[in-house]
C-alpha cells in the first residue's frame, strides 16, 4: 500500500494489482498487451520505517496500428493511471 497527499498529511492509497500475461492494459493513453511480469521486493523503507511492498516490473507490447512495434516496461506500482480493462478477457488459456 502507498501513500497519498491528503490535506498535507500523507494518507494510505491501494496500489494497483499488477496484471497477468496476455492480458489487455491501458497505460500512458494507450492499449498494450502484458507480454511479462517480473516481482521483485525493496528493503523496508528506513526513514518511514514502513516496508515498501513488492513491486512488478511489466514488460508491455503495443496492439495500436501505430505502435505495431512498440514496446514498454514499466513498474506497475508506481506508473501513473496504469489499468487493466475490466471487461476484456486474456487471451489464450
Amino acid at each position: 500500500m502507498g501513500q497519498g497527499l491528503a490535506g498535507g498529511a500523507f494518507v494510505p492509497v491501494e496500489q494497483p494489482a499488477p496484471p497477468a500475461k496476455r492480458r489487455l492494459a491501458l497505460v500512458r493513453d494507450r492499449h498494450w498487451v502484458v507480454a511479462d511480469v517480473t516481482s521483485g521486493a525493496l528493503l523496508d523503507d528506513e526513514l518511514s520505517g514502513s516496508p515498501a511492498g513488492p513491486q512488478h516490473l511489466v514488460t508491455l507490447v503495443s496492439v495500436e496500428d501505430d505502435g505495431a512495434t512498440d514496446d514498454l516496461s514499466v513498474i506497475w506500482e508506481v506508473e501513473p493511471g496504469a489499468t487493466v480493462p475490466l471487461s476484456v478477457r486474456r487471451y489464450g488459456p
